[in-house]
Order: C-alpha cells, then sequence, then structure tokens
C-alpha cells in the first residue's frame, strides 16, 4: 500500500505517466489515478476493502467498480493479501 501514501507520490505519478499498461491489485497505485477518460480500465474477481490491517486504505471509488457485477470479470486464482481464490482482485489498466 505505498503507492497510497503522500510519500510516494513522485514514484506514483511517474509510474502512471510513463506506463502504457498496468496490472496490479488494491495494494498497488490507487484506481483514482487512472482516469477513466485516459485509461481503459478492466476489474477482475472480488473487492470489499482490504485486510484489517490496512483498513484505512479502503478505496470508495474501487468498491463502486466492483459493484458494477456485469463489467467486472472472474479471477480464477488468488493474488495478494487476499492470496485465496474467490478474494482477490486485479484491475488492468491501458493507456488510451
Amino acid at each position: 500500500y505505498l503507492m497510497h501514501d503522500g510519500g510516494f507520490s513522485g514514484v506514483r505519478d511517474f509510474v502512471v505517466k510513463e506506463s502504457k499498461y498496468m496490472l496490479q491489485e488494491d495494494s498497488g497505485i490507487p484506481v483514482k489515478y487512472f482516469k477513466a477518460d485516459e485509461w481503459d480500465r478492466r476489474f477482475y474477481g472480488v473487492y470489499s476493502a482490504p485486510i484489517p490491517l490496512f483498513a484505512s486504505r479502503v478505496q470508495k471509488d474501487l468498491q463502486a467498480e466492483f459493484r458494477k457485477k456485469d463489467q467486472v470479470k472472474p479471477l480464477p486464482f488468488g493474488i495478494g493479501y487476499y492470496w485465496e481464490q474467490g478474494r482477490s482482485n486485479l484491475m488492468f489498466a491501458l493507456k488510451k
């Protein structure tokens, strides 16, 4: 969740500016930095909130994206802090 902190804003901004695409789970760069008018975004799996240790890092805008069930694809494996299948998420973003 380092990219959620202001102390890493330089790295975060550089990565967002210079990347052509990004694949990450919710502990990466917050979804708000991938504006829908600049990025094609695809969501996979499930997202409700971070693990309890990082409860303050909940992303309301990411929760809203995952509520659009018809636009969220399944994720047939686990990854990240919620490594169990059926509890993980990924976002794929492609710069327009």
